[in-house]
């Protein structure tokens, strides 16, 4: 079971994708879900968490965000030093890009629309 930090950093454009993963994380009775409006906001995020010693247990991040894009933001919370899960949400995944973004850190790559079935096996869940 999820412990009580969890944390998605999504594309600042409201947007289907958002809502389906915040009515996923009430489903799994989540009790504090951290959100960053762009890659630069979820690095600092993480980096406060991390220093406090209280990590979240995993990270949901969209790939085109504004500030900073998904892939940079990861490749930084990774030099943090945090070292959970973390999912990237994309449109698109050809063999290079998605190459990319395994190479910098993300565990999983999720293509658009996003299945509940799939966030859940990823999860454990």
């Amino acid at each position: 079971m999820l412990r009580s930090f969890d944390f998605y950093c999504y594309d600042h454009h409201y947007n289907y994708h958002q809502n389906f993963i915040i009515v996923i994380f009430i489903i799994l009775g989540l009790q504090h879900i951290y959100e960053a409006e762009n890659g630069l906001e979820a690095v600092e995020l993480v980096k406060k968490h991390h220093e406090d010693n209280n990590d979240f247990n995993f990270i949901i991040t969209d790939n085109q965000m504004p500030v900073m894009d998904g892939i940079t933001s990861v490749k930084l919370i990774r030099e943090i030093g945090y070292k959970k899960i973390i999912i990237m949400i994309t449109g698109n995944s050809i063999g290079e890009e998605r190459a990319a973004m395994l190479e910098n850190g993300i565990d999983h790559v999720l293509l658009k629309p996003i299945q509940k079935d799939e966030m859940f096996k990823i999860l454990k869940l």
